[in-house]
């Protein structure tokens, strides 16, 4: 599948129903009904919403986030291309950052 991309809206207004774009708005509302129970779906939510790696979010630390300023920082050793990387938060992308600073257990 390498080379390959996301359908374009176009493409998957065609598919109907069964495509992702139709898809994913019902998968966002499910997946946040999991979310007081589950890190994993509060981090599956802030990887759509910040289209970071996986391991990325995974490897996230509390002080590479500048809640202030709605910022992530990622450290360029963590970076696969070996760069700093920065992610500005959306308010929803917010919401699960202040979500977690609520229950976590380390830093």
């Amino acid at each position: 599948m390498a080379g390959q991309s996301c359908p374009s809206s176009a493409e998957a207004e065609e598919a109907g129903s069964g495509s992702f774009y139709a898809e994913i708005g019902a998968f966002v509302r499910a997946l946040r009904e999991y979310q007081g129970q589950s890190v994993a779906a509060y981090a599956l939510e802030l990887l759509i919403l910040t289209g970071v790696r996986t391991n990325e979010v995974l490897g996230a630390q509390w002080s590479e986030v500048d809640a202030a300023n709605g910022l992530w920082t990622i450290r360029k050793d963590r970076m696969k291309t070996g760069r700093e990387h920065r992610v500005p938060l959306s308010p929803p992308a917010m919401r699960i950052i202040e979500a977690m600073a609520a229950v976590k257990r380390s830093d």
